[in-house]
């Protein structure tokens, strides 16, 4: 069994939290790289401010050019390149624009890979440490009425 020092934890909480904000900052490159390569998309990279694993998504243009007649504006659905639907989006771009799509895809998904398991360990040991000061309160309570 493995013995976790909290300093050791700490330290590792704080490598994770530069990692992350690292890992933010290039998933900020990503979206303004792709927007600014792609301009008029049918569907675009954005960053989810909720707390799911999967922070950054592609969604699809309001634009009345890609959302077509039945479609009101404003409504940016989530689009999933990997899927039945995502791969008829990318039938609507040129040719020769599908490979520069798919490596933009292959990079969110490593961002999103990356982010999530730093996220969860951090989740992880922000838990650890929270029970070990709790045994720790409950240890010293102990002591100070006399059973410990």
């Amino acid at each position: 069994m493995t013995a976790y020092r909290v300093h050791q934890v700490r330290a590792r909480l704080a490598e994770l939290g530069q990692q992350i904000a690292r890992a933010e900052q290039d998933g900020k490159n990503l979206c303004q790289a792709f927007r600014q390569r792609f301009p008029r998309s049918p569907f675009y990279l954005v960053r989810y401010p909720n707390r799911t694993m999967t922070l950054y998504r592609w969604r699809r243009s309001s634009h009345r050019h890609w959302r077509g007649r039945d479609i009101p504006a404003g409504l940016n659905h989530p689009v999933n390149l990997a899927s039945e639907g995502g791969a008829l989006l990318l039938q609507l771009l040129p040719e020769s624009a599908r490979p520069h799509y798919l490596r933009f895809e292959r990079q969110r998904l490593d961002l999103n890979l990356t982010l999530s398991l730093r996220h969860y360990e951090r989740q992880r040991l922000q838990d650890w440490l929270a029970n070990v000061s709790a045994i720790g309160a409950m240890r010293k309570q102990g002591k100070e009425r006399g059973y410990g």
